[in-house]
């Protein structure tokens, strides 16, 4: 009973900056990342293969949500 309440217990804490980034409509790398589970390199690979498309702001690279979106409704 404990380790399965334990169990769930972790996966909510997994599961819930998952969660919290599905109303964004902007993404850093790392929430993306986050999101998708995946590398940086794997990220980055996506970008400069111009799968994913990566937006300046400032300094920093941002991806839009719908660019995400995007992939799987073209699966």
């Amino acid at each position: 009973m404990k380790i399965g309440a334990s169990d769930q217990e972790t996966k909510k804490i997994i599961d819930r900056p998952k969660r919290e980034l599905n109303g964004r409509v902007y993404l850093s790398i790392q929430d993306t990342c986050t999101l998708l589970n995946i590398s940086r390199t794997s990220l980055w690979r996506l970008v400069n293969q111009e799968v994913i498309k990566a937006y300046n702001l400032g300094g920093r690279k941002i991806i839009k949500r719908a660019e995400i979106d995007k992939l799987f409704t073209n699966l």
